[in-house]
């Protein structure tokens, strides 16, 4: 793991006041040792790398988002898609039940039809 991993992680390790604080005693450490320029060049320097970390995370946060948006919403629309192929299959099922009526009914029809013409024929 690199130092830098190693760093941020004793940071998130440590409670609330102490990650509060450390910046300010840090600053006043380097306050001591550098001049106003050099102090300058470095405060400039940190904001732009914490500038840079921010709107990275930021844009990763919002790619994120919207996949894990588009996930959902697609879910959704398989889910309705599915819902709609259901009512379908049902609707298919109902016409072909009813299909199958009329195709009764036609036979039932055509056997009086026949027992009528083969008694007609008898006489």
């Amino acid at each position: 793991m690199s130092h830098l991993k190693l760093a941020v992680r004793y940071l998130q390790s440590l409670d609330m006041e102490t990650v509060a604080l450390l910046p300010t005693v840090i600053g006043i450490q380097f306050a001591t040792e550098l001049t106003v320029e050099e102090q300058e060049t470095l405060g400039n320097f940190l904001i732009d790398i914490g500038d840079a970390l921010f709107t990275t995370s930021s844009l990763i946060s919002i790619k994120d988002a919207e996949k894990k948006e588009n996930t959902q919403s697609e879910q959704t629309n398989t889910s309705q898609s599915e819902h709609i192929d259901q009512e379908k299959m049902k609707q298919q099922i109902n016409d072909l039940q009813m299909q199958n009526q009329q195709m009764i009914h036609t036979m039932q029809e055509l056997q009086k039809a026949l027992k009528t013409i083969l008694s007609d024929q008898k006489k």
